[in-house]
């Protein structure tokens, strides 16, 4: 096709050019309306060359600038960019008419250095200009802190292993995992370099820290088999864009390719007799061959014969389908997905995406790790190790069957279980953990039904006295005869298996010198907040008598400082009650509650008593503590059942308020009946407990009885 030139004329020094020009316009694929408006433009370019007095080697970018920036100011609507310059531009500076477009001239200190660690990352390291640019964009505010305030100069003699740590520290942790890896690999490359250019004195490549990797942390985002249907249905083949868009897509699909890969394909690297294809700009430089399925092959067979421009340049299989027809870029290919997605109605899917898609259709399809990871031409089997998490077959293998599968019946029965005895006020904390662990025993003995044998089996099996066992058979005793009415095939383990070993432990009767060393031991523990909680709950058990889990279970709200006044609710078979304080026990819950230290989260609770992050105090975790302080405090235990345990507090509290009473003279009826209130005692009787439970008391009770009988009292 040739442009009819008797329809525009080019006048001016640029008129020498005109055919030529035109002729190239043809060769780029432009259609003669596009040539002449081009042609339009050259002739414009020329008069202002000759209304400037400037020669066509005089044509540099800030000409071009002002030539455009006349066209605005004339009116002219169209082609007003710079860009619209580049095929004039081109063609002229192909031809060494007008001066190659230059970079802008280096400046300063800094952009010196950059310069100089460019060429260093090109020409020694072989890296990309775009990874080059990539690091040197990284790297300029490291720099830029080394650059002294008058701007000459660049002071990197400075330069501390202390000022790496310091931007790793500062800048990595506001990144993505992938730009702080890039960054500390980024240092340590131009740290290597200062060394070897002379800058620094000695090499800080060591000191650069190490941030945490985070490959392959995610999940491969295939698309499904009809999704990948219907994308490829989405292109119109009848048109020459369908039919690249159809090629590049196959390709993605069947071949794993990445968009670049596409992209620099070129003519000579399609083995058409052979069936195989060359990737020779794959990752790293690396040249690869890979089978020509043949769809793939009938997919790019169509394209070159029925899509692929003729006046396309270059040896490029995709190339552009409006001029000029160069070849497609990687942007490209990722945006030909793209709009194919979105015809699709899909979520935004770029080229990569296809890349998993492949793995995962081949991996469905009965293909191994391996043989995927040479199909994607992995360096690493790590790398094609993602795909393990989506090969759901293969994954199936390993996992175990459900234990319980058989025993839901009895699951659901106890379930069933604790809804009843709940509802009829009972807790059940400790049944509910028991009973648990006990069916989970059933079921690794493959029985169906609770059977006495395996009670009792359960029942002994932890060497810890006939009480523990008696008291584990009881709860299971329990629940067996809940089930015996559902269940006929249930046994019901007889009362005389085991025996009940009678006895209390023997409390551990605190002095005033134990309390005040355990207060003491306490301030041994880590955070200073922690060490005024604990010293407010032994201190608190001591004066007032209370259970370790009614302390712990406090509210704020429980406590009436106006008053001196403590709640106690739901303790003990559902009990709750009022705690009179005394003045020092107010004042000092006050203090404690009033601490700056108290966590800021403990808003989020009511608790009265909270640990360092803010949280009410489990049973479990206030017992090791106390062992903890017990050890510190040097407390031995005094027998074999007489060790010193938290709630040994409560027991002491009731002796020394039973020995008050006697020393003072005071009825003991009376006092005691005060204190089983005070200490929620259902039954005064638990309260009487106590005039065994210490020897001064056993002497106290034996003086009064003699001067009753003598007829003192």
């Amino acid at each position: 096709m040739l442009i009819d030139l008797s329809r525009v004329r080019v006048s001016g020094p640029l008129s020498a050019f005109a055919i030529g020009f035109a002729d190239h316009m043809t060769r780029q694929g432009y259609s003669q309306q596009q040539a002449r408006i081009q042609l339009l433009l050259l002739n414009r370019l020329s008069n202002w060359l000759v209304s400037k007095g400037l020669d066509v080697g005089e044509l540099r970018a800030k000409e071009v600038e002002q030539f455009q920036l006349s066209r605005h100011e004339a009116g002219d609507k169209t082609l007003r960019s710079i860009r619209a310059m580049q095929p004039i531009l081109g063609y002229l500076r192909g031809l060494g008419i007008a001066p190659a477009a230059s970079s802008p001239p280096v400046s300063g200190v800094l952009e010196a250095a950059l310069a100089r660690y460019r060429g260093y990352l090109l020409l020694e390291r072989g890296i990309r200009n775009v990874s080059a640019s990539r690091y040197i964009e990284l790297m300029r505010p490291f720099l830029q802190t080394k650059v002294l305030p008058d701007g000459l100069t660049l002071d990197l003699r400075s330069l501390t292993a202390a000022d790496v740590i310091s931007f790793v520290v500062t800048n990595c942790p506001r990144l993505s995992p992938g730009t702080a890896g890039l960054t500390v690999s980024a240092l340590r490359s131009l740290l290597g370099f200062l060394y070897v250019d002379g800058a620094i004195d000695r090499s800080l490549v060591s000191a650069v820290p190490t941030v945490p990797g985070r490959r392959l942390t995610g999940l491969p985002k295939g698309l499904a088999a009809d999704q990948v249907q219907r994308l490829l249905a989405s292109c119109d083949t009848s048109t020459r864009s369908g039919c690249r868009d159809f090629a590049v897509l196959t390709m993605l699909v069947r071949l794993g390719l990445r968009a670049g890969e596409v992209a620099k394909l070129q003519l000579e690297h399609i083995d058409w007799r052979g069936g195989e294809i060359v990737i020779a700009h794959s990752k790293g430089n690396h040249s690869e061959r890979l089978p020509l399925p043949a769809d793939v092959g009938e997919a790019i067979a169509a394209y070159l014969h029925h899509g692929r421009p003729a006046s396309a340049q270059g040896r490029m299989v995709f190339a552009r389908i409006t001029a000029p027809h160069h070849a497609l870029t990687t942007g490209a290919v990722t945006q030909i997905v793209r709009h194919a997605g979105e015809r699709c109605g899909f979520e935004r899917i770029h080229a990569h995406r296809l890349r998993h898609t492949a793995a995962t259709l081949m991996l469905r399809g009965g293909a191994s790790l391996p043989e995927i990871g040479q199909l994607l031409r992995h360096r690493n089997a790590i790398t094609t190790s993602i795909y393990a998490k989506v090969d759901r077959d293969a994954l199936r293998s390993i996992a175990r069957p459900w234990r319980c599968r058989r025993m839901n019946a009895l699951r659901k029965a106890l379930a069933d279980y604790f809804v009843v005895r709940r509802a009829l006020g009972f807790k059940l904390y400790r049944a509910e953990k028991l009973l648990s662990q006990f069916l989970t025993f059933v079921e690794d003995r493959g029985e169906d039904h609770l059977t006495t044998e395996a009670a009792l089996a359960w029942a002994t099996l932890p060497k810890r006295g006939r009480t523990w066992a008696f008291a584990r058979l009881s709860v299971v005793r329990r629940f067996a005869k809940h089930l015996r009415g559902i269940d006929p095939a249930t046994e019901v383990p007889p009362t005389h298996l085991l025996v009940q070993q009678k006895g209390r432990a023997t409390p551990y009767l605190y002095s005033e010198s134990d309390i005040a060393a355990l207060i003491a031991a306490a301030g041994t523990l880590r955070t200073p907040h922690r060490v005024a909680t604990f010293r407010t709950l032994i201190a608190l058990l001591a004066v007032t008598g209370m259970r370790v889990g009614e302390a712990i279970g406090l509210d704020r709200d429980d406590f009436d400082s106006v008053i001196g006044l403590l709640t106690i609710r739901n303790a003990k078979f559902g009990k709750s009650r009022q705690l009179p304080l005394h003045p020092s026990t107010v004042a000092a819950l006050v203090d404690y509650l009033r601490r700056d230290d108290r966590p800021k989260n403990s808003s989020n609770t009511p608790a009265l008593l909270v640990t360092t992050v803010g949280t009410r105090f489990r049973y479990m975790g206030v017992q090791p503590v106390f062992r903890q302080i017990v050890d510190v405090a040097g407390l031995k235990p005094r027998s074999a059942s007489c060790r010193p345990r938290l709630h040994d507090l409560r027991h002491g509290f009731a002796v020394n308020t039973i020995l008050d009473g006697y020393r003072d003279g005071r009825e003991p009826g009376n006092r005691i009946a005060l204190l089983s209130t005070y200490l929620g005692h259902v039954d005064p009787v638990s309260t009487y407990w106590y005039l065994s439970a210490a020897p001064e008391l056993l002497t106290l009770v034996g003086d009064r009885l003699e001067r009753h009988l003598g007829g003192a009292a």
